[in-house]
């Protein structure tokens, strides 16, 4: 997958073919296509983990990678993220 970071290192022309490939819609979907502007750093580490730490610096964008990347669990739990996300229809108080 080509991602801005990789583009950044080509030059202008090379660049400009790439897009040119494109769709219109590919091209307008690319602004909102987090898997293509995240950094290397910002992409979540290969493995089997259960824990993973993002230590940056201000403006390093760790809010933006925590909200992506649970954007991305939720979306591929569908039917999980529906359950808990439902309220209880009542509740009794003891």
């Amino acid at each position: 997958m080509v991602t801005a970071t990789d583009l950044a290192r080509r030059p202008r022309s090379e660049v400009e073919a790439w897009l040119g490939t494109l769709s219109q819609l590919e091209v307008e979907a690319l602004a909102y296509d987090w898997d293509f502007w995240a950094r290397p750093n910002q992409r979540l580490p290969d493995g089997g983990w259960l824990t993973w730490l993002l230590m940056g610096g201000r403006g390093m964008g760790k809010s933006r990678t925590g909200a992506e990347t649970v954007r991305k669990w939720s979306s591929r739990a569908r039917g999980i993220s529906r359950w808990w996300a439902r309220r209880p229809r009542k509740c009794a108080m003891s």
